[in-house]
């Protein structure tokens, strides 16, 4: 899933950017990852009131109603 990807190499901590092979092994596990397990994005209204309504929303995809 590239978007995947793209959404989460920015929040991947790269130490040392020089060592081409380490950084060419993370790049490939961060894809092999978005591959093979489901990726979503959780956007919303960050207000306390609303998270019962959040919760209610993520348990209903994961169980399929």
């Amino acid at each position: 899933m590239p978007e995947a990807l793209t959404t989460l190499m920015p929040h991947a901590f790269i130490l040392d950017v020089e060592d081409k092979p380490r950084l060419k092994a993370h790049f490939a596990r961060m894809a092999d990852l978005t591959q093979d397990i489901p990726c979503f994005a959780l956007d919303f209204t960050r207000d306390y009131a609303e998270l019962p309504q959040v919760r209610r929303a993520v348990l209903e995809n994961f169980s399929g109603n």
